[in-house]
């Protein structure tokens, strides 16, 4: 019963560990994916790299357009620069997005650098959590 309730927990929450708070951490694996569901231990196994998550704060914007579509078409513009946000297929971060779509948000992720044809480098934030500021 306890192996069902938290499997039910982590499908729902995305990115939350089993007490339903946010996980504050990911892991990278090898292959440059990302997995918010493992554990330090799960992620270490797997070769992956543990790392702490950075915020960011800022504007978020969703239906943005890119030349030759490179782009995940949402963004944060911290500042003076705008980064490109990867829910990685996250429903819970999907419906965020959209809900505070021209607000001030904090996200917390890492980022990647990912090259492009068009657009040289795009700057991404691997999104764990995504927050009204």
């Amino acid at each position: 019963m306890k192996t069902l309730i938290l499997a039910l927990v982590l499908a729902g929450a995305g990115t939350a560990v089993a007490d339903g708070t946010p996980q504050n951490h990911h892991c990278k694996l090898a292959d440059g994916s990302f997995d918010g569901t493992k554990t330090n231990k799960e992620c270490t196994t797997a070769k992956g790299t543990w790392a702490k998550d950075t915020e960011y704060s800022g504007a978020l914007k969703t239906g943005v357009a890119a030349i030759g579509g490179e782009t995940t078409g949402i963004e944060i513009t911290v500042g003076d620069k705008t980064y490109e946000l990867d829910l990685h297929g996250d429903k819970t971060l999907t419906q965020a997005s959209a809900t505070l779509a021209g607000k001030q948000v904090t996200v917390a992720g890492y980022l990647t650098i990912k090259k492009g044809v068009e657009i040289k480098e795009r700057q991404i934030i691997v999104v764990s959590t995504l927050k009204a500021k």
